[in-house]
């Protein structure tokens, strides 16, 4: 079956720590494992992930025979005036306006995303969010065809967060897919260019990258460490769902109406 080259801009190069305890050396290979898991379970064609480094400053081409750019989450903040933050940020709305490749982003991808576009992200005003994150589809969100054709079968989205950003304003144009108490904007998506979770759907692809980071890097008290990853074990997530949405996405297999 033909495959589809995903370029994975990854903004986090992972602790020793954590390689030690998964063997990943990035978030790249959650992704991978993410889109193999979404063929293994429905089908389709495969995503294959493509590795480049933004902290190095490590960008693809507009040219490089892309089917899309994916934006990971990374330990940083979207807003900090840093080199390679700036970088990727001036590259992302270059991207967006120069060439019709669609843009994918998760956490800190949906943040950098939204505030290059012209939206803004901060601290989140109610902490961190730290284990299973539950939000319901926006009505707008719903009658787009990306998401109706699933959305009778789900209720509500369920998604492993850890974040202390939100997104607090989004882009001009842009469409919420929907929030909860603690973060507003949960996802986004601008017609057929731009399409960005907060949660992150390759954690249960791969958990124990999760758990280290959380156990063994993540700042956090340990009381929202141990009801983070309590709340993991009462209930599944949807990341299977969301992987198929973004890889319908990325093929543009749905046309999503003006």
């Amino acid at each position: 079956m033909v495959g589809f080259r995903v370029a994975v801009i990854d903004c986090q190069p992972l602790p020793e720590v954590v390689q030690e305890i998964t063997k990943e050396t990035n978030f790249t290979g959650c992704f991978q494992a993410l889109f193999d898991k979404l063929v293994e379970e429905r089908g389709g064609p495969r995503l294959e992930m493509v590795s480049f480094n933004a902290q190095q400053g490590c960008l693809p081409g507009l040219h490089d025979s892309f089917h899309a750019f994916l934006v990971t989450g990374s330990f940083s903040a979207a807003y900090q005036e840093v080199p390679w933050i700036a970088k990727l940020r001036q590259f992302l709305l270059h991207s967006y306006e120069a060439s019709p490749i669609p843009l994918v982003g998760i956490c800190f991808g949906h943040q950098i995303l939204a505030q290059a576009l012209g939206g803004l992200s901060n601290s989140c005003k109610n902490g961190p969010e730290v284990g299973l994150s539950t939000f319901t589809l926006s009505s707008k969100a719903r009658n787009l065809p990306l998401f109706a054709q699933q959305f009778k079968q789900l209720q509500k989205v369920n998604l492993i967060a850890i974040h202390s950003d939100e997104v607090i304003e989004l882009p001009a144009g842009a469409i919420s897919l929907g929030g909860n108490d603690h973060c507003l904007y949960q996802g986004m998506i601008l017609p057929c260019r731009v399409l960005s979770f907060q949660g992150h759907p390759e954690f249960s692809a791969k958990p124990e990258v999760y758990e280290a980071i959380l156990t063994h890097v993540a700042k956090f008290p340990d009381e929202i460490k141990s009801r983070g990853l309590e709340s993991l074990r009462s209930s599944s997530t949807d990341h299977i769902w969301v992987a198929s949405c973004i890889r319908d996405f990325i093929l543009q297999k749905t046309v999503i109406p003006e």
